[in-house]
């Protein structure tokens, strides 16, 4: 639930046709980012799932 408020806060907006903060959930890399960094700064956690829905 911190990494949604932390994506909620940083990266409150569509990418790609895709709104950033739910669908980082169900992409693996972002997903497995996520876990694997659970107490990552907010802003670098928002600007690698951008970077990810970057086209």
């Amino acid at each position: 639930m911190k990494a949604y408020k932390k994506l909620l806060r940083e990266a409150d907006m569509v990418k790609g046709r895709r709104y950033v903060p739910i669908s980082s959930f169900f992409y693996v890399y972002t997903l497995e980012h996520i876990l694997a960094h659970p107490e990552e700064e907010g802003r670098k956690l928002a600007m690698k799932c951008l970077n990810f829905f970057h086209f």
